[in-house]
């Protein structure tokens, strides 16, 4: 059951975004370590939040799972 309160339910949604761009940046640091695997792993974490949030923010992870960006912001 969602949360009645609206603050409680507007801060689950920015804890949710925190964590996805959390995830997104330690996919980044993997890709400077050359990791491009765990990288992977790590961005698809943050894509499938994302996602699930119906966020814009999916796009640009998106592109860099496919490769077509350097991964910096």
């Amino acid at each position: 059951m969602p949360p009645t309160d609206p603050y409680i339910a507007n801060q689950d949604i920015k804890d949710r975004y925190l964590e996805a761009d959390t995830l997104d940046h330690i996919g980044d640091t993997q890709q400077a370590l050359g990791n491009r695997r765990a990288a992977d792993a790590w961005w698809r974490q943050a894509l499938d939040i994302l996602d699930e949030m119906g966020h814009p923010d999916a796009v640009p992870l998106l592109d860099k799972i496919h490769g077509t960006t350097t991964g910096s912001r």
